[in-house]
């Protein structure tokens, strides 16, 4: 059975690292597969470009969607354009899969719901602590 890696704190990784550095000191946890990586460092370019000051609470999957929980300052059409920002990248990462990036569907595994293609169905999560 293939393994989802999940990144933990402290691992560098180029695409994640601005993302991280959104975070408070002590939860800089990022809780998704490496599918996701490029989906969520072109989200927050995106934000960023609208509000470079954004800070990020925390990104994980949830239910078999990006879970990715902001604040933010602007007002007007730029929180708008944010928002749906945020929620586009939601939307697709309910099908995409959380492994490898291709397009997939959801799954319930021992409990647990993810995204997967074909080729990594039923792959086991391995989590942080």
């Amino acid at each position: 059975m293939d393994q989802v890696t999940r990144i933990l704190p402290g691992e560098s990784d180029a695409v994640l690292d601005p993302v991280r550095a959104r975070m408070p000191e002590g939860f800089r946890r990022i809780g998704i597969g490496q599918g996701w990586w490029a989906m969520v460092g072109e989200l927050d370019a995106k934000l960023a470009a609208l509000d470079p000051d954004y800070s990020v609470r925390q990104v994980k999957a949830d239910f078999g969607r990006l879970d990715y929980v902001t604040t933010t300052t602007v007002t007007g059409d730029d929180l708008v354009a944010f928002r749906a920002a945020v929620r586009a990248a939601e939307i697709a990462s309910s099908r995409m899969c959380e492994a490898c990036g291709a397009p997939g569907s959801s799954s319930v595994e021992g409990g647990w719901v993810g995204v997967y293609c074909e080729q990594h169905g039923g792959a086991d999560v391995v989590t942080a602590t």
